[in-house]
């Protein structure tokens, strides 16, 4: 069951498509002597339909369209050693891991109907030392433990292939646009860096993290219009979702 404030998101993409379904029946059904309450009836219920379509298993498949691929337990033990202390010291339960074979540096969050899972890159366990890594790991959990890995979610399953990476984007922008203000806080990355070096207690760590990424590459292969919102660090500099760029995030960083 969706938290009270994912609902408007919900809603938004429920009402185009079921309105107009219901519009389009309601005049056939009327058209061959059919109550056209019937066919509208028929054409709201296809629209929740639809959603849920969209939201099924949303979590399992945003980790495929990301190339987040499972690994041997063991294989990457920083990873996992991190995470099941971090999940310790925040309550969480432990998120299924992947791991994307890119060269860029970046992460993500997902939860949705409870299952939650972590995807980063190889280039950042690669480029990033133990310290840095839990800063970084931190930072995702956050957005799991304060629900905003789970709008995220929601939003790309929604909007992702249907409207931000289609045809039709222009002329449903607003109503992405709309959904996101009414669930996702502008400052969303500064909170959830404030959240992961409280946890970690070493904001430097999370601060030479950010600094590496900045540096380097942060743009997964497998990044599109629909997902960049998921990623620790945004690959486009104008994501659907509201965000802080990296230097204002080092800045504030910075001064903890």
């Amino acid at each position: 069951m969706p938290s009270a404030r994912l609902r408007p998101v919900l809603f938004l993409a429920w009402a185009p498509p079921a309105v107009a379904l219901a519009l389009l029946l309601a005049i056939l059904s009327a058209a061959v002597g059919v109550p056209w309450w019937a066919g509208a009836l028929l054409g709201l219920l296809a629209g929740a339909l639809i959603v849920w379509l969209l939201t099924r298993s949303a979590t399992d498949r945003l980790v495929e369209r990301l190339d987040g691929v499972r690994f041997e337990p063991g294989t990457h033990p920083h990873y996992e050693n991190l995470v099941e202390g971090l999940c310790l010291s925040t309550g969480l339960a432990e998120p299924r891991l992947y791991v994307v074979d890119d060269e860029s540096m970046n992460g993500a969050a997902l939860s949705w109907a409870g299952v939650q899972a972590l995807v980063v890159t190889s280039g950042l366990l690669a480029s990033c030392d133990r310290i840095e890594l839990e800063g970084v790991l931190a930072g995702l959990l956050s957005r799991i433990k304060s629900g905003d890995a789970e709008a995220a979610t929601l939003v790309s399953a929604l909007f992702g292939r249907t409207v931000l990476e289609s045809g039709v984007g222009s002329i449903f922008r607003p109503v992405v646009d709309r959904a996101s203000r009414s669930v996702f806080d502008e400052q969303r990355e500064i909170t959830g860096d404030r959240f992961a070096v409280s946890v970690t207690r070493y904001p430097p760590g999370l601060l030479a993290a950010l600094q590496r990424i900045e540096s380097g590459s942060y743009e997964p292969a497998s990044s599109t219009p629909g997902t960049q919102h998921l990623w620790f660090a945004p690959p486009s500099s104008a994501p659907v979702v509201p965000h802080s760029s990296l230097t204002w995030r080092l800045d504030v960083l910075s001064e903890i």
